[in-house]
């Protein structure tokens, strides 16, 4: 249950995250950024699952 909420913080600190990057830098570095730690947060979320 702690995982869920755990997964929905991050992913709602990712999205702040994101939108900040994107007003901040020019978009299309934006986006690879963002997909860069948007695949890093999910390695590592999928990491911290396996027993």
């Amino acid at each position: 249950m702690t995982d869920k909420w755990l997964m929905l913080f991050v992913l709602l600190l990712v999205v702040s995250l994101s939108l900040f990057v994107l007003d901040y830098l020019s978009y299309p570095y934006g986006i690879m950024i963002l997909s860069a730690a948007v695949l890093a947060r999910l390695s590592a979320i999928s990491m911290m699952n396996k027993p």
